[in-house]
């Protein structure tokens, strides 16, 4: 009798054993599943591209596909140059996302950042962040800007000139603007 009444605190204690690892295990991975359901793209930047010097509208789209949340949810953009926002802050709370709030019932922000007169042409990294509740997920890599670096164009315009006959000489004003 006693034999058996051993056994079954060791087999309780075994089963409270696993059923706590198994609790650790689910808690570790459902924040990590819930912030990958978070999708963010990048659906639009005007002007495409964008000149050095000026200010470009950038739009992401934020689907949820997984549940509601149950904390809102914040968008942070990090400007690195040539860009710095424009107007507003870098962090937009968007409040809860419903479950499988995708395609054209996503969210939609937007940031106005002005771009360095100094940027070069070419593609600019633009990093974003999702944080609900006490998820933290970055995006780093995955989000393009491109910028234009204007170049300067020139138009000549005679303002006087001789008649010149082929062989002869003669003077010519030009203007540049």
């Amino acid at each position: 009798m006693e034999l058996l009444k051993r056994l079954r605190r060791m087999v309780k204690k075994e089963v409270n054993k696993r059923l706590f690892c198994l609790v650790i295990a689910i808690a570790l991975v459902i924040p990590i599943t819930f912030a990958q359901s978070i999708q963010v793209g990048l659906i639009n930047q005007d002007p495409d591209p964008v000149n050095a010097g000026d200010v470009v509208e950038i739009k992401f789209k934020i689907e949820n596909y997984w549940e509601t949340t149950r904390d809102d949810v914040i968008i942070e953009i990090f400007p690195e140059f040539p860009f710095t926002i424009y107007s507003g802050s870098t962090k937009r709370n968007i409040g809860t996302l419903e479950g499988r709030q995708i395609s054209t019932d996503s969210v939609i922000v937007d940031y106005l950042l002005r771009v360095d007169k100094n940027a070069v042409d070419g593609d600019h990294e633009i990093n974003i962040a999702v944080n609900v509740g006490d998820t933290y997920w970055k995006y780093d890599d995955m989000f393009y800007v491109d910028v234009k670096k204007e170049k300067l164009n020139l138009k000549t315009y005679i303002s006087s000139s001789d008649i010149i006959i082929a062989g002869s000489k003669g003077s010519v004003s030009l203007e540049l603007a």
